[in-house]
């Protein structure tokens, strides 16, 4: 992801389970407030309500996550307990992208996880397989955050892909590829 050595290809596979696997970003990586890629669906969750823990199962998602606003010794502690409870980085703010649940596509759900902090943005719904081809998409992270937040977002410190199939018990299949940012959305 984001690597300077060519293009990567992710499958991600679920057997009635949930994973999530994060990068930080580069230091040296240029500042960007659009994301683009392709992804696939070949096998997708069923219809789920995104917005309720216990039924948010998806084929698919990207996971922006953005520093907190608030600094100190803190949020130090908070990001070390929740990386050994959690398995990932405390977040300040996150925006996901996903492909799947049920609900209107463009749909601004609050992360049932994350109430005053996480937002997500349903491009693809579980029906929306469009027969196992690749689809691209392009999202404008700083209107995207300002729309959830209120406020003009900082840099992006990690980015995340993930799929869920634990609430169902089902099996997923999807592909990420071409996942870059850049510093507009022309």
């Amino acid at each position: 992801m984001f690597a300077r050595t060519g293009p990567t290809e992710f499958e991600i596979k679920t057997v009635g389970g949930a994973g999530i696997l994060y990068r930080e970003f580069e230091t040296d990586f240029p500042s960007g407030n659009c994301a683009t890629w392709h992804w696939r669906v070949d096998k997708a969750a069923p219809p789920t309500d995104l917005g309720i823990k216990g039924q948010d199962d998806r084929s698919a998602a990207i996971h922006f996550w953005f520093p907190s606003q608030q600094t100190g010794w803190f949020n130090r502690l908070k990001d070390s307990v929740h990386r050994t409870v959690n398995g990932v980085p405390f977040s300040g703010k996150s925006l996901t992208y996903v492909w799947g649940g049920d609900a209107p596509l463009g749909t601004k759900i609050v992360n049932p996880f994350l109430e005053k902090d996480g937002v997500i943005f349903t491009l693809r719904t579980s029906i929306h397989t469009e027969n196992n081809d690749w689809q691209r998409e392009r999202v404008d992270l700083a209107d995207d955050f300002m729309s959830a937040f209120g406020y003009a977002p900082p840099q992006p410190v990690y980015v995340a892909i993930s799929a869920d199939s634990d609430d169902t018990e089902t099996s997923t299949l999807s592909y990420i590829k071409d996942l870059e940012l850049t510093p507009h959305c022309d």
